[in-house]
């Protein structure tokens, strides 16, 4: 019911915006939850590495491009908006490490598998619930 009933942008509100969040949130949870289904959706993140080496600073915008790739489609990520949304993406990972260990931001060393969990769902849930997914 909080999903809008056509593409006009006047019946994109409030409410619209926190369903299609919510629709992404479950839709990420239970993706993330299903190894082969990330997997398929994520190749290029080997999550069975060490959360560490997944989310090493050098690694952290190959893992916003996954995300891009992955829902927007790889040609989007090569334009102007598609390179700025991978620079946001990585921020979002900056702030998220900086969150779990204020003193560093560029040293997981300490990173678990609960905060990559954490973080994943974040970027999932961003990407998925951003505008160049819903309106086009």
């Amino acid at each position: 019911e909080m999903l809008p009933r056509d593409n006009a942008i006047d019946s994109f509100s409030g409410p619209v915006q926190v369903g299609i969040v919510r629709l992404a949130s479950e839709y990420c949870g239970q993706m993330l939850a299903n190894g082969q289904l990330v997997k398929d959706k994520l190749p290029e993140i080997d999550f069975s590495s060490p959360p560490s080496v997944v989310l090493a600073v050098e690694q952290r915008p190959q893992v916003a491009t996954a995300f891009i790739d992955s829902f927007w489609g790889k040609s989007y990520r090569t334009t102007e908006d598609g390179q700025r949304a991978v620079t946001d993406l990585v921020d979002i990972i900056d702030q998220e490490m900086l969150a779990s260990n204020p003193r560093s931001t560029r040293a997981p060393t300490q990173l678990n598998r609960g905060l990559l969990g954490q973080i994943m769902m974040s970027l999932c849930t961003t990407t998925l619930a951003s505008a160049p997914l819903i309106f086009f």
